[in-house]
């Protein structure tokens, strides 16, 4: 499958020019069939934590020349009350024992994950997660975060097909 073969494309062009002092970090890479693709980052730093939406004009699948590959993207500083609850949340979830599951469909969306808590990094993979099972909270918490913090139209745009993927929209 094309998105397979791509995805670290794709992260590479994502996730770049993130910080690299970090001591924690939830991070998805969305790749849903039908929508531009979206990564979402959040890393503790020394003082604060940081939010970062990444994605482009249009998806990378299907663009047809470099300008539709244009990044765009948002960043938010955390408020700290937010930042604890936050943290707490993923780490009660336990993300380092999340299963990488390989189920493949035709509407839905691949979803990238990693934690990284200090030097231990994790990482799994799921498809079109839904309910109560950890991928979903984990994916969830951080889609969740994002809806609080982000304001640009774009990242509402790309939060709102995240929400009707994961089952979760109003």
């Amino acid at each position: 499958m094309k998105h397979d073969n791509n995805a670290e494309q794709v992260r590479e062009k994502l996730a770049s020019s993130l910080p690299h002092d970090v001591t924690n970090r939830a991070e998805i890479l969305c790749l849903p069939a039908f929508a531009p693709e979206v990564f979402l980052s959040v890393s503790k730093e020394a003082r604060r934590t940081t939010l970062r939406l990444r994605t482009f004009q249009s998806s990378y699948w299907d663009a047809e020349s470099d300008r539709s590959l244009e990044i765009q993207g948002e960043c938010a500083v955390v408020p700290e009350l937010l930042a604890g609850q936050f943290w707490s949340e993923i780490a009660e979830l336990n993300p380092s024992t999340i299963k990488a599951e390989k189920c493949l469909g035709l509407d839905g969306v691949t979803v990238s994950a990693l934690f990284q808590d200090r030097e231990t990094l994790h990482e799994f993979e799921t498809w079109s997660p839904i309910g109560d099972s950890p991928e979903a909270k984990f994916i969830n918490s951080i889609l969740r975060l994002a809806g609080m913090l982000l304001k640009e139209p774009t990242s509402l745009e790309r939060l709102s097909t995240l929400a009707f993927y994961m089952g979760t929209a109003r």
